[in-house]
């Protein structure tokens, strides 16, 4: 895996997924209850969840977060027009109008006053407000939650696995000792069953006990929770374009000498490197925006 030029860091809080920016000649909008709400309702109807509508029976607690994390992006695509200090309609009328529980709601405001976006002021209400820091970043998500975001149905397969010892190369990534065991795990990921994206996973082993007690499978992420009680929860990652492989050209279906995006991962629980990885995506399954703003 080559170095790169562009660095991203991701944490767990804080998530950007759609575009959401607002045209330079956008002008602001009235400070008006009604308009505000309009707005909220129209910008929510066209994002992909709130086109979706209601959530069905059954599947309020699965789809939850994703409802939530969608909602975060279109409010926040209105509140960059509104002035500060406005005040938002109420949360129950709004709930109702956006055909979300107030709970989706809540946790959607929850985050963009995190971000800076609002001021909730108990028993005064919602108002506008600006973020003083950089703009949030990507949220920490795997393949699949990526995926789902975008209304794709994701897998993934296992296709080689074997204990190694380390080489300088990724001790130095990991941070441990040159010859220490690391898993390899190489993985195909698929959306709406095309291959999308090739992974090269090495993990440090003493970090986490218990994780070969049961059989490798390409559910990496699920047994470091359930067998070793480690959770992920930032990620340093480098992007850049590469030229496939002989082997990924095979594996992804691509033309001679096509393009992918490469990220290399160093994710960490706490302050230890678990994961060090590759993963190399066709560019048209994993499109990438950024909002970015003069400081």
């Amino acid at each position: 895996m080559k170095n790169s030029s562009v660095i991203t860091e991701s944490i767990t809080r804080t998530s950007s997924s759609v575009d959401t920016s607002v045209p330079a000649n956008s002008a602001p909008l009235v400070a008006s209850t009604d308009i505000i709400l309009q707005a909220l309702v129209e910008t929510w109807r066209q994002h992909p969840m709130g086109a979706q509508g209601p959530a069905q029976r059954g599947q309020r607690s699965r789809e939850a977060y994703k409802r939530s994390d969608g909602l975060t992006e279109a409010l926040r695509g209105v509140l960059l027009q509104i002035p500060p200090g406005v005040r938002l309609p109420g949360e129950r009328p709004l709930a109702e109008a956006l055909q979300v529980s107030r709970t989706t709601l809540r946790t959607a405001v929850e985050t963009l006053e995190r971000e800076g976006y609002v001021r909730v002021q108990p028993g005064r209400g919602t108002r506008s407000a600006r973020p003083q820091a950089t703009p949030p970043t990507y949220g920490l998500r795997t393949f699949a939650e990526e995926m789902r975001l975008r209304h794709r149905t994701p897998s993934v397969r296992l296709i080689r696995h074997e204990v190694v010892k380390a080489t300088n190369l990724l001790a130095r990534e990991l941070r441990i000792e040159p010859g220490e065991e690391i898993l390899y795990l190489q993985r195909l990921h698929s959306a709406d069953e095309a291959p999308a994206a090739v992974e090269e996973m090495y993990v440090a082993l003493r970090r986490v006990p218990g994780l070969l007690e049961g059989r490798p499978s390409a559910q990496i992420e699920k047994h470091l929770a359930e067998r070793c009680n480690v959770s992920l929860d930032r990620s340093l990652e480098q992007i850049e374009a590469v030229t496939a492989t002989l082997l990924q050209e095979r594996m992804l279906n691509l033309n001679s000498k096509a393009a992918l995006l490469q990220i290399v991962r160093h994710q960490f629980s706490g302050d230890n490197v678990v994961i060090f990885s590759g993963t190399f995506y066709r560019p048209e399954a994993f499109p990438i925006r950024l909002d970015l703003r003069r400081q």
